[in-house]
């Protein structure tokens, strides 16, 4: 005794086949590469209990990206290294928000950390490797799909 026909194990198939090639993938549609968005620290530099930076964020791929916010903070030191602090303080631009760039397209965020009255007791925290976290949307076609990079600011800064 059969469990499947014949006409609906050919049915199985044809639907099999249907669904595996109408689901191909446009290989002329670019994707979002981390690497594409390049930061360039331009100044960072301490005065009057603050630190100030400018950040400039290109993006070099060939994708839009956009609602960019960019956050500042400093680690807190442990015994065995560091740990992240949940503190951290927002970058702003002089253009208006949301912020998109397109393919080699340039931007500076300005940071201001007033580092008592944001971060509190200095003696714990890492001045000499703030971290630095960016979110936005790589834009493709009607889609927005969220992306985050963060890490420490010296590794995440361009070295060319």
């Amino acid at each position: 005794m059969y469990i499947f026909s014949l006409r609906g194990f050919i049915t199985l198939i044809a639907a099999l086949f249907t669904t595996l090639t109408s689901c191909s993938i446009d290989k002329d549609t670019p994707l979002f590469n981390h690497k594409d968005l390049k930061i360039n620290l331009v100044r960072a530099e301490k005065d009057f209990g603050a630190w100030y930076y400018d950040l400039e964020l290109q993006n070099t791929g060939k994708i839009e990206i956009g609602f960019i916010s960019l956050f500042l903070g400093y680690p807190i030191k442990v015994s065995n290294g560091s740990k992240s602090n949940p503190f951290k303080v927002e970058g702003a631009t002089r253009d208006a928000k949301p912020i998109k760039l397109g393919t080699n397209e340039k931007i500076t965020f300005h940071v201001v950390a007033p580092v008592e009255e944001v971060f509190g007791a200095t003696a714990a925290l890492d001045f000499d490797h703030p971290s630095l976290e960016i979110k936005g949307y790589a834009m493709k076609g009607d889609q927005a799909i969220p992306f985050g990079i963060s890490g420490s600011l010296e590794l995440l800064v361009r070295n060319d």
